[in-house]
């Protein structure tokens, strides 16, 4: 019989000798994926930095409110914006590597569940990394693939309980949260009574409508040029 799994398995990697490889590369990795970006990438003047810290970026880029919400302690120690947007990219990004091999572990060997870890943070950089018209940093990309992929974890787990508050915390990051519902959705279609299933969804679509609401208040005054809350249209037409 397998042994049972902890219900925290996204930082097991963390808790034996032989793992200890993994968490050094995986941390080195975060770290210089990090420097890259902010070496590589640059600040969009339409959304500051510091506009995004003060939340009074333009919309949708002010409805991103988590990161510069986290940086405000480390900015008032006397950190600048800068390296606290630093500080939770590297965060993030070493998350995504745990909450990644943690994923892959359900279905392949710890072993190639590392190797896939560290092989998809490779790929980051076609997106990110190359030069293109738009090298731009945001602080909400690398956290909101996060909590995608933490969010899948915590649905093949069954761990609705806990995957609950993460879809609030995520909308404050980023909208599209509003995947976290999906995901547990069909991931669990076929595991759960349909009344139960249906109630468990509706509940996670209700804290990403309060998380949007939230944040709504928080930014309520901030300029929208593309006239709504998301990017849609731009001088009265639509962004395809």
């Amino acid at each position: 019989m397998a042994p049972k799994r902890s219900k925290f398995a996204v930082f097991e990697a963390a808790k034996t000798p032989q793992n200890t490889a993994f968490v050094l590369l995986a941390t080195l990795i975060a770290f210089g994926y990090t420097a890259l970006r902010f070496q590589l990438n640059i600040e969009y003047t339409g959304a500051t930095w510091q506009q995004l810290y003060d939340l009074t970026a333009p919309i949708p880029f002010g409805t991103r409110v988590l990161v510069p919400l986290l940086s405000r302690p480390l900015v008032h120690l006397g950190y600048s914006v800068r390296e606290a947007f630093v500080f939770w990219e590297a965060v993030s990004c070493l998350a995504l590597i745990f909450c990644t091999r943690a994923v892959l572990q359900k279905f392949i060997t710890p072993f190639q569940a590392s190797a896939g870890a560290i092989g998809f943070i490779h790929l980051l950089p076609l997106a990110f990394l190359l030069r293109f018209e738009w090298p731009v940093f945001y602080p909400h990309d690398t956290p909101a693939m996060l909590v995608v992929v933490a969010g899948l974890h915590l649905a093949l787990n069954q761990q609705w309980r806990w995957l609950l508050p993460l879809t609030f915390v995520g909308t404050l990051n980023r909208e599209s949260a509003i995947l976290l519902p999906m995901v547990y959705c069909l991931i669990n279609a076929d595991r759960h009574p349909i009344l139960q299933l249906a109630g468990r969804t509706a509940a996670l679509l209700a804290a990403y409508v309060l998380g949007r609401l939230l944040v709504g208040l928080l930014v309520a005054d901030n300029p929208r040029p593309y006239a709504g809350s998301m990017a849609f249209t731009l001088n009265d037409g639509w962004r395809v």
